[in-house]
């Protein structure tokens, strides 16, 4: 993907005058992946407000709760601090007043509405961006939109400057706009900032700056149960240095994701040329037989991998499990769907009123220059609202069993070529991805 240059335009005056005691930054975007989603019709770009307001005030929340959540003893206290910062849509009883004159004011200008993606057929499932763009298979007219140019001004009180300098860099670097940011749409590039009306030079984009600003922006402390955040540990963040462009990085990434979660043993078959090697085996990993196991299966497909778990839950659910139409035929079952049902451990919270349980790990790609990017995989930290294994069942099995993921030591001695004797299959993914 190159790049066009950023337009010559003057940096207007899109928000409030400036005040005593506060700053005004205004910052220039270009997306630098396609834009998925963020208009009011899920999955489908608004083509006049391609970038909202509100759109971007829930990423930056996000993201302040990502960088600064770890300072407070409650999820109430740190709610409480979130809408002091970035505003609330309502109050609530016994927060005062005074506190919903937030600190942060937004506003957006759009530069350049960008033009539909056409490159490739990115809801293909035989491309490699097919794997993330999924959804879209199944939308009518639902297309993504490239090269979007957005201003964003940001006026805030000098207080929370700290907390605002955290909150843009964590989502310049590891978040976006609109949906499925996770899986690296969306993706911002600033190519401009301006601070109180003077012109700052840009930081450097490589792995020893992101380092350093993960030690220096995620506060030290214990996160809410539910909260996902960034990670000081060097093991949750992964980098890969790509000769190509940003595109070129983000296919790694995909790659990456589609290869450890679809291992299958190489398999000879027969062609017309002859024998020929390939990944057509049977998946290595265990959920298919666990499927089978609690339902039916075909006679050519007898259950055989000794792992009787869902390990994979542990990248996100809903997860549908959809067998080929002709072993269906033959006796393998129709689809079931892994999820999430049942009481927590908080009150008046059931598993099942979740639609579904996000992915903590993020695929990014970051531009660096022309010819040069950046492939990032970082593991969110989360520890659950509500613990995973005691509220997971396989729906459309019979009587909708309980189900587990988590994977003993010898289990995972067992699953050795997907996980490489790991427990936790998402430190294996990050190992496969890169040993850094």
């Amino acid at each position: 993907m190159r790049f066009r240059e950023p337009k010559d335009v003057t940096l207007p005056d899109v928000g409030p005058a400036h005040r005593d005691g506060w700053v005004t930054q205004v910052r220039e975007y270009e997306l630098i992946t396609p834009l998925f989603g963020g208009g009011v019709e899920a999955g489908v770009v608004d083509t006049e407000t391609p970038i909202s307001g509100k759109g971007i005030r829930g990423q930056l929340r996000f993201w302040w709760r990502a960088t600064r959540g770890g300072q407070f003893d409650t999820i109430e206290e740190m709610k409480e601090e979130e809408d002091r910062i970035w505003g609330a849509a309502a109050r609530h009883e016994g927060v005062s007043e005074q506190n919903y004159s937030n600190p942060v004011q937004l506003s957006i200008k759009i530069v350049d509405k960008g033009q539909v993606y056409r490159r490739t057929n990115i809801s293909d499932p035989r491309t490699t961006l097919g794997y993330v763009a999924f959804p879209l298979r199944d939308m009518q007219n639902a297309a993504v939109v490239e090269g979007i140019q957005f201003q964003l001004q940001v006026d805030y009180a000098e207080d929370v400057q700290e907390d605002v300098q955290a909150t843009l860099w964590a989502w310049e670097t590891f978040g976006g706009a609109g949906a499925r940011t996770r899986r690296g749409f969306g993706a911002v590039r600033c190519v401009r900032k301006v601070i109180n009306g003077a012109e700052v030079r840009l930081s450097a984009v490589n792995k020893g700056e992101i380092r350093k600003k993960l030690g220096e922006y995620v506060v030290d402390g214990r996160w809410p149960d539910g909260v996902p955040h960034l990670s000081k540990q060097k093991s949750f963040t992964r980098f890969l240095i790509v000769g190509g462009d940003v595109t070129k990085a983000w296919e790694e990434l995909v790659e990456s994701m589609r290869d450890f979660r679809q291992y299958r043993a190489n398999k000879t078959i027969q062609t017309k040329q002859g024998p020929k090697t390939g990944p057509w085996g049977r998946s290595c990993w265990p959920e298919a037989d666990a499927v089978r196991r609690r339902t039916s299966h075909s006679s050519r497909h007898a259950p055989k991998n000794p792992v009787d778990k869902f390990p994979r839950a542990a990248f996100g659910l809903p997860i549908v499990f959809h067998f080929k139409e002709q072993d269906v035929q033959h006796g393998d079952p129709e689809d079931t769907t892994l999820l999430l049902s049942g009481r927590t451990n908080q009150e008046n919270l059931r598993a099942d009123q979740f639609d579904r349980l996000a992915s903590p790990v993020i695929l990014r790609p970051v531009y660096v220059s022309e010819k040069r990017s950046l492939a990032i995989s970082t593991r969110l930290e989360v520890k659950p609202a509500f613990p995973l294994h005691a509220n997971l069942v396989l729906k459309g099995a019979p009587d909708d069993p309980k189900v587990e993921h988590r994977l003993t030591k010898k289990e995972a001695i067992d699953l050795d070529d997907v996980v490489s004797e790991q427990t936790d299959v998402l430190n294996a993914f990050l190992d496969f991805f890169s040993e850094e």
